[in-house]
């Protein structure tokens, strides 16, 4: 790359350091043959001889030794996530213990796969070869178990076939004891190969098909959802689409009684107090600023969607110059048992309560119901001055547009519905939908 550029190809060196012996899990073939790529390349290795410290300009490894750097590419084995541990579950050495049916060994409702678990009786290395290969089987047993049919072991294969670049378009086979290619014929038709399979994988995650979800049968369903659900679903009375089909009084209320609600000075009647309509206080001088506002989820987390939802509302309010003193919630939630309903509506109105306390905006009250599909609205009250309201129209060559976050938000939803967003896109998006707009509004 650098003769490429027109730069001399000694201008950068290269290193590379590890705390053991290369390539510990293949052959010692395979690591001979990196090592003579490496020393005809010019490329340090350093084994047995980890990282200590890195600081600007230097990195520092165990024996002593500093090796000068610019930059630093790290490489580190898998690791678990300290929550596992702390969880109750049974861990080894940190990673979820699970039986060969991949079902944890104190936790019967709970299956773990690939990297964050440890299959008793067939350790194997931390590679994505055993992780994809657990997808089948686990799918198997959770229906199995969903059903209540027995459980089927599974055994990892106990060894796998690396094809491993080594540049310049070759490759090295390693399997068992076995090691071929490197820079020779067999290692390029190696690399062609190797090149071959990784593109066809990538391939089937950049040109996702188009997937249409067949209505199941109700039966199907309702068995596969196991006797405890069915049992819970025939103690529960037939639901009513009378009383605006709410949600029922003993859920509302232990939602509400786990909520922190946020208030506000203007609101004279309202969930501290609840009657049949908020009553709120308009400052003397100021209007009343009125806008409502309702869509369904497109995430499948309600505290997130809670988040966003409020803020959307809320800037209705802001783009016009006024400052919201209080909203009205419309919350719709799916059927579903008790239990989930409230958890639902409590993690979604969690999520916008947490919004509202931020801007010191009140919720006054609001309108619960069941519905198909989860979904979230406000009406929003706000008070502003009549000379500093803005409108729509009436800009003037001279003035300005000032945007307050990333436009095309709708246009990357509608391409993630249709599996063509990458997800870092996605989180992005979240992140800045659910950051409130009051602070651009004071501009």
């Amino acid at each position: 790359e650098l003769q490429k550029a027109g730069q001399p190809s000694d201008r950068a060196e290269f290193k590379l350091v590890t705390r053991g012996e290369l390539m510990p899990t293949h052959p010692a073939a395979t690591r001979a043959t990196f090592r003579d790529i490496f020393a005809s390349r010019g490329i340090e290795l350093v084994e047995g001889n980890g990282v200590q410290t890195v600081s600007k300009g230097t990195v520092e490894l165990s024996s002593g030794r500093k090796i000068p750097a610019d930059e630093c590419i790290w490489c580190t084995q898998a690791a678990p996530q300290p929550w596992l541990a702390e969880s109750g579950l049974d861990v080894d050495n940190g990673f979820v213990k699970v039986s060969p049916t991949l079902q944890s060994t104190n936790a019967s409702g709970v299956f773990a796969a690939g990297d964050c678990a440890s299959v008793v009786g067939h350790p194997r290395p931390k590679a994505g070869v055993f992780a994809v290969r657990q997808g089948p089987p686990l799918h198997d047993n959770l229906r199995r178990y969903l059903l209540g049919d027995a459980l089927v072991d599974f055994t990892p294969q106990k060894t796998f076939l690396g094809l491993i670049s080594t540049g310049s378009k070759h490759a090295i086979a390693s399997w068992g004891s076995l090691s071929l290619g490197g820079a020779t014929s067999t290692g390029a038709m190696l690399w062609n190969w190797k090149d071959k399979i990784d593109k066809k994988w990538m391939k089937m995650y950049q040109e996702m098909p188009e997937m249409t979800a067949p209505e199941p049968e109700v039966a199907a369903v309702a068995l596969a959802a196991g006797p405890a659900t069915i049992a819970a679903l025939r103690a529960v009375p037939m639901r009513c689409g009378g009383c605006g089909a709410k949600v029922g009084a003993s859920v509302l209320s232990r939602v509400m009684a786990r909520l922190d609600i946020p208030t506000h000075p203007s609101v004279d009647i309202g969930l501290d107090q609840p009657d049949d309509a908020a009553v709120i206080t308009v400052p003397p001088g100021k209007v009343s600023v009125q806008t409502v506002d309702f869509f369904r989820s497109f995430v499948d987390d309600p505290y997130i969607f809670g988040q966003v939802a409020v803020v959307h509302a809320l800037g209705d309010c802001w783009a016009m110059g006024a400052e919201p003193h209080a909203v009205l919630a419309i919350a719709q939630v799916p059927y579903g048992l008790e239990p989930q309903v409230e958890e639902t509506l409590y993690q979604m109105m969690a999520g916008a309560t947490k919004v509202l306390a931020e801007v010191g905006c009140a919720l006054a009250g609001g309108h619960s119901c069941e519905g198909k599909e989860l979904a979230l609205g406000f009406s929003v009250h706000g008070v502003a001055e009549r000379k500093s309201l803005m409108k729509k129209g009436g800009m003037k060559p001279g003035q300005v547009l000032i945007l307050t976050k990333p436009i095309g938000t709708g246009t990357l939803f509608a391409a993630d519905m249709r599996a063509k967003a990458e997800g870092r896109w996605v989180s992005a998006a979240l992140t800045s939908m659910c950051q409130p707009s009051a602070a651009g509004a004071e501009i």
